[in-house]
């Protein structure tokens, strides 16, 4: 309480960076798999730690920080490759760390725990793959084949960071299938508990976290967009004379590499999600895939792209499946959909939806606005994942996130919920490992029982039984609202 609330000086999006490494260091790396391990506890009773865990890794954080440029110019496409690069490193350093960990434990010789065949081969291709990282495992080791070679994949992770292309793993699917063969052996000669206790909790980081640490998610506003195509219009390039773009375009266009480059590097799930603030029709969504083909010589070198329309305006949400109806016929997004088993993101704005007309008016119209996508959703096939732009304050779409969770129309969850947790809450929800186990359980049980057809139908009759009351508090509080943000002296915004 003696910390002042206002800092001396604006973070830099680097030093914004840093604070996700904190949180990560300090709650989220142990707390996920702690949530998994509860979840167990509870479907499997006595049983759990014994045998294969029935809880999937649901958790997937992300981040806008490094990456939302709407708005912030000191947010770049270099500033992008080098958070992208911090998240990348850490993530490495702390499986590293913790797969180290685990080999301490491994102390099981040959023949109470033998090897399975399939782990007898994956240490013949360590062997063939590393003279020295296996020398120096069995020198810790012996006997211990589970312990050498849970030995050699911390030294092939560290060889990740350097990028040592001998000795790299391509992906974190590569280091899970390595960890599945250590895994099996071990089950496979009894050793239950050290297969399904932290062995599995160190699948269940990696399968969390990737070699990415968070997904970044990049933001840019639709009017950008616009200008930069009508700037690359104006000033075609040829190879023999280059166009002369405003720095705007430049920089759109150096996201788009970035972005490329970032997935080429970390994965493509560390950069694939491209969000486009006030969406307000189907060419909006048109314009991203343009401009990132435009940013590219080759084709094969553009970027995977699930690009994520954010409705803010009320006028915009009340326009929202007119609007998905058009979106959806774009070949690019069909191409997505046949990719991803129709899986659609959409975001909705709760912050400049409620300066449109106040709070109330906004709420009430970005509930319609989820029962009419849902309703539109099940028409159509789509797999909808609802993302909801709430911040922390109550003018932002703030409160008890379990509470908003069950509190939403039939069919617009489905075992999903997708939310921001912004800087004012951050902390709160995240700065001590007790709380935030507390509040992701209490999120990630809300996201099931939302589900429930008890609660379907209770919200359901909800909104039967106060249609009425809630028209006369539109109708009311947006009167009031827009007489206080009209009258004399009223500031501007």
């Amino acid at each position: 309480f003696r910390t002042s609330p206002i800092g001396h000086k604006k973070p830099t999006p680097l030093e914004e960076a840093d604070t996700v490494l904190n949180l990560f260091d300090t709650t989220l790396f142990e707390m996920v798999p702690s949530v998994y391990r509860r979840f167990d506890n509870w479907v499997l009773g006595e049983n759990a730690g014994c045998v294969s865990p029935v809880c999937p890794p649901f958790f997937r954080p992300g981040s806008w920080i490094g990456s939302d440029r709407d708005g912030n110019p000191n947010v770049t496409a270099l500033v992008s490759r080098q958070v992208a690069e911090k998240y990348r490193v850490h993530v490495l350093q702390a499986l590293a760390r913790a797969t180290k960990e685990v080999s301490r434990g491994l102390t099981l010789d040959g023949i109470s725990t033998p090897a399975s065949p399939a782990l007898v081969n994956l240490w013949a291709q360590q062997v063939e793959m590393s003279q020295a990282l296996t020398s120096r495992a069995i020198d810790k080791a012996g006997s211990e084949l589970h312990r050498a070679a849970m030995r050699v994949i911390s030294g092939r992770l560290s060889a990740t960071i350097e990028r040592n292309a001998d000795l790299m793993y391509q992906n974190a699917e590569e280091f899970i299938a390595d960890l599945r063969v250590i895994q099996d052996s071990l089950a496979q000669a009894g050793a239950f508990r050290i297969a399904y206790g932290p062995v599995q909790k160190l699948i269940w980081q990696a399968q969390t976290f990737g070699f990415h640490l968070v997904e970044m998610e990049f933001r840019q506003h639709s009017l950008v967009h616009k200008r930069a195509l009508a700037d690359l219009e104006a000033h075609p390039s040829t190879a023999e004379k280059p166009a002369k773009l405003g720095a705007m375009t430049q920089e759109v266009l150096d996201t788009f590499r970035s972005i490329g480059s970032i997935q080429k590097k970390n994965g493509i799930n560390a950069a694939r999600r491209y969000i486009i603030s006030f969406t307000q029709s189907a060419q909006d969504v048109e314009n991203v895939y343009k401009l990132a083909r435009l940013a590219f010589a080759n084709e094969e070198d553009v970027p995977v792209l699930d690009v994520i329309p954010l409705f803010e305006q009320i006028e915009d949400l009340e326009n929202a499946v007119a609007t998905l109806d058009q979106v959806i016929q774009l070949p690019e997004v069909q191409a997505r959909l046949a990719q991803t088993d129709r899986k659609l993101e959409v975001m909705l704005g709760y912050s400049d939806s409620s300066k449109d007309e106040g709070p109330t008016t906004a709420t009430l119209v970005l509930h319609k606005t989820q029962a009419a996508l849902a309703e539109w959703a099940e028409k159509n096939s789509i797999d909808l994942i609802l993302m909801h732009g709430r911040g922390g304050a109550v003018g932002r779409g703030g409160g008890p996130a379990n509470r908003a969770v069950l509190s939403q129309p039939k069919g617009s969850v489905n075992g999903r919920f997708k939310l921001t947790e912004q800087g004012e809450v951050i902390f709160a929800r995240y700065g001590d490992p007790t709380l935030a186990r507390r509040h992701v359980e209490s999120v990630a049980g809300a996201t099931l029982l939302q589900m429930a057809p008890s609660i379907e139908q209770k919200n359901t009759q909800t909104d039967v039984k106060f249609a009425s009351l809630a028209s006369e508090l539109d109708k009311a509080s947006k009167q009031r609202f827009l007489e206080l943000i009209h009258s004399d002296g009223f500031a501007e915004w």
